[in-house]
């Protein structure tokens, strides 16, 4: 049967199933099949030391794995009618325990022809349950090697492939259930702003966009313990793979198709902000693979990685949004980003929160190192530590607002300086020779954020805003108390 006859087929036993929820059902299960499948890909995982991979073990990695798997069973399990389940949990049963070898092959091969959606999930469910015991039988290893790890994802992968009607990587690239464009501006774009010819090659940015902003509606940042936010994972890995393939067809597939169907200067503006866009999606989305959620399997303090989680779905939440605004402007330039996202900041407004911030940082810097001098008296050790906590306080409020809107190249020097000032303790204040390292950085850091601070207040979008001390000073009162 080809793609298109699977895919009706597979529409009108949807609208026909009567099953609460059955659209979100149906998008979770197809999310957690592609989570699956690119989790099995150790590229995709925001792994730091990858070179030495044979010596990792990839016990965490594989205890995810089971969990995402028990997920896609449970909703195989939710989308068949009750009478459907157990009609084929006895099968199931029959297969295992009563028939005969020959008998039990038969009905195996009956099976795998799966004639209909409900006996491709269940096909799904009952391979996915297989793997699942697999996982499960790993997890009792001391050690899960990177051999194991990937030979078990390899037969994900296969699992996942051979399904008729929910391999969500050949039934259809967009669904109709789920894949929706509601927003009545971009609507209009599409109809109105983009040549016919290429309304398609187009579009399917914005469906692409709403769909990762959906998936990353799944990741849940206010889990408890360390166990439940790692489930979290998957999807942050299926994000990237998604955003990498999208960052590849803005900058090499889409200008050639724009070129070839459009005139030159109509195509010539168009590749510019697609060229734009591809380079923001890869070099803003290093921030949450290389910094906010690296190494995250690692982790074990919960507060850490349930702040790294939360800021790096800030960061891709904000990537995904600006994208789409920006597109549609580069469309029509009377659009606004209120139009499409109602709480939309724009870059410009997140430029001049970032100029603010970094000038109180400076500020709060500043005060520490006019309390420090290069032999400290001990009757001045109080406003020193005073000063410090003040610094403490601010680096917190900058760490869990400000510091996604930093450039991933300056990135490093803000952590190299959180660390430091994170090692120095109440009692090094004592200490003339920790006393004197510290004046040391905070004097280097200081002119690295006066340098910081300058490249932001060049941006295009600040050029002709001058900067007003006002609410800064103001600001930077609450932080000096």
């Amino acid at each position: 049967m080809s793609k298109r006859a699977l895919r009706e087929v597979r529409n009108q036993w949807l609208a026909e199933l009567d099953v609460s929820r059955k659209n979100e059902r149906l998008f979770e299960l197809e999310m957690n099949l592609k989570a699956l499948d690119r989790f099995c890909n150790v590229r995709n995982h925001p792994i730091n030391n990858s070179n030495n991979i044979f010596d990792r073990n990839f016990k965490v990695e594989a205890y995810i794995l089971r969990e995402t798997v028990t997920r896609v069973i449970s909703f195989a399990q939710s989308l068949l009618p009750e009478e459907k389940t157990s009609s084929f949990h006895f099968q199931r049963y029959v297969e295992r325990r009563l028939m005969s070898d020959r008998a039990r092959m038969d009905l195996l091969e009956r099976s795998l022809q799966q004639d209909s959606p409900e006996e491709s999930l269940y096909v799904l469910e009952s391979g996915m349950a297989s793997l699942r015991e697999m996982a499960s039988a790993l997890l009792s290893m001391k050690k899960v090697t990177y051999t194991l790890f990937h030979h078990l994802g390899q037969m994900i992968s296969r699992e996942i492939a051979w399904n008729a009607y929910f391999n969500p990587f050949e039934i259809g690239e967009f669904s109709p259930n789920h894949d929706r464009i509601r927003n009545g501006a971009i609507q209009k774009i599409v109809r109105e702003k983009i040549a016919s010819s290429v309304r398609k090659d187009i579009s399917v940015i914005f469906l692409i966009a709403f769909r990762l902003l959906h998936y990353l509606q799944y990741i849940r940042e206010e889990e408890p313990n360390r166990w439940e936010l790692l489930q979290n994972l998957p999807v942050f890995v299926l994000v990237r793979s998604e955003i990498s393939a999208l960052a590849e067809y803005l900058e090499n597939e889409l200008p050639k198709i724009v070129a070839e169907k459009l005139p030159g200067k109509d195509s010539e503006a168009l590749v510019a902000v697609f060229d734009s866009l591809a380079f923001q999606l890869d070099m803003e989305s290093k921030k949450v693979y290389q910094l906010e959620i690296k190494d995250v399997v690692d982790e074990k303090e919960v507060n850490r990685l349930l702040t790294g989680m939360a800021r790096g779905k800030g960061v891709l939440v904000e990537i995904l949004r600006q994208l789409v605004v920006q597109l549609a402007r580069g469309l029509d330039p009377t659009v606004e980003g209120r139009h499409i996202f109602m709480d939309f900041i724009s870059r410009n407004e997140l430029s001049l929160k970032l100029r603010k911030d970094l000038w109180i940082f400076q500020k709060v810097v500043e005060n520490l190192n006019q309390n420090i001098t290069d032999d400290l008296p001990k009757r001045e050790y109080k406003p020193v530590l005073e000063a410090l906590k003040s610094l403490r306080n601010y680096i917190f409020y900058f760490q869990n607002v400000s510091f996604q809107m930093v450039r991933f190249t300056d990135r490093g020097a803000f952590e190299d300086f959180f660390h430091a000032i994170d090692e120095f303790s109440a009692e090094s204040v004592y200490e003339q020779e920790l006393i004197d390292e510290l004046h040391g950085k905070i004097r280097a850091f200081g002119i690295f954020l006066e340098t910081t601070l300058g490249n932001v207040s060049q941006r295009g979008e600040l050029k002709d805003q001058p900067f007003g001390t006002r609410e800064g000073e103001h600001i930077l009162q609450q932080f000096l108390k």
